[in-house]
């Protein structure tokens, strides 16, 4: 007996299928693509994929989605709002695009079980607290082209043992590690 834990698991790899044995599966993917928590209609949508045609992800558009595990941002987008993506409590991975310039105050506030976040080379602004509250935070990779860090960025990421800050962080804002109780280690390089 096995479980597939992950959508990107095979069969195989979760010891489903051996010789000699016979497996049922039955498999229920929730995908969705949308734009906003508006446009899901169900509540149980764990997938959702955002429109490519979409360039700005808006102010609230998914705050309090709590059931979506995964969000796929197309490469269109350029900015991420206030609070876009606040609450989603159960979001654990999110790919940010390389065309990604702007992530506005709070935009994964309180999304508790995201646990590492790639911050794309193209990124020069994160508003304040666009990280706060994140418990299961762990790593996070900071792109070249950031300019500062905000007023309480990652304000009660409390999981967060280690960050890099690049050369070009030429601010960084009061009390952006406030409560950062594991915070062993804060280096800054030059990319």
């Amino acid at each position: 007996g096995g479980l597939l834990v992950d959508d990107d698991q095979t069969l195989e790899s979760a010891g489903l299928m051996c010789a000699g044995c016979d497996v049922m599966v039955i498999y229920t993917r929730k995908e969705v693509e949308a734009a906003t928590k508006e446009a899901i209609h169900e509540e149980d949508f764990l997938h959702v994929t955002i429109p490519s045609h979409i360039t700005e992800i808006e102010q609230d558009a998914f705050d309090l989605c709590e059931n979506a595990l995964t969000m796929t941002i197309p490469e269109s987008v350029t900015t991420i709002h206030l609070c876009a993506f606040y609450r989603c409590h159960n979001l654990a991975r999110i790919t940010l695009p390389e065309s990604l310039t702007i992530i506005g105050p709070s935009a994964f506030g309180w999304c508790k079980s995201l646990a590492s976040v790639i911050v794309p080379e193209s990124v020069e602004f994160m508003g304040s607290g666009a990280f706060e509250m994140r418990k299961s935070l762990q790593n996070i990779t900071l792109g070249g082209s950031l300019t500062q860090i905000s007023s309480e960025t990652f304000e009660e990421c409390e999981s967060l043992t280690n960050i890099t800050i690049p050369a070009s962080v030429g601010f960084i804002g009061a009390a952006a590690f406030k409560e950062r109780k594991s915070l062993e280690n804060i280096q800054s390089v030059d990319r």
